[in-house]
């Protein structure tokens, strides 16, 4: 037996994968710029949306910590959105008929990997940190589907 059987479930709980894997993908980059910077790794603040202010110097692109710290807020809120299209899905598949059982083995799988996501953000965050400078804090949201 099919988990999601028609079209729809199949649908959302397929998008609810796109989603979560994006918040996912998000919070790496966010946590592991410097690293990536470093390793001349591909990074989703390398993409001109986020480059709104980056300067060129001795043929390396230099942005000042404002500028940094401002793409990392845009990108974090773009995960939090990301967030809120799971919760959707979720809640859509719910209406759409997906069993209890499923829906709270989908419920521990977004929660798991949504907690691991934001450990690893901490984790990567920290070990790059000044321990002179505040921490900005975690990701902007809690997990929502522990209800």
């Amino acid at each position: 037996k099919a988990c999601f059987p028609t079209a729809k479930q199949d649908y959302l709980a397929r998008d609810l994968c796109r989603h979560l894997a994006s918040l996912c993908r998000m919070y790496n980059d966010c946590g592991s710029l410097g690293r990536d910077r470093v390793e001349c790794n591909l990074n989703s603040l390398d993409f001109d949306e986020f480059r709104s202010d980056v300067r060129v110097a001795g043929g390396v692109e230099v942005s000042s910590k404002h500028e940094t710290d401002r793409q990392k807020r845009d990108l974090l809120w773009i995960a939090d959105y990301e967030f809120e299209a799971v919760r959707v899905s979720l809640k859509r598949l719910e209406e759409e008929g997906v069993d209890e059982k499923t829906i709270n083995a989908l419920r521990l799988f977004v929660n798991v990997t949504d907690l691991y996501g934001q450990i690893l953000f901490i984790i990567t965050k920290s070990n790059h940190l000044d321990p002179a400078q505040p921490s900005s804090g975690a990701p902007p949201h809690t997990p929502p589907c522990a209800k």
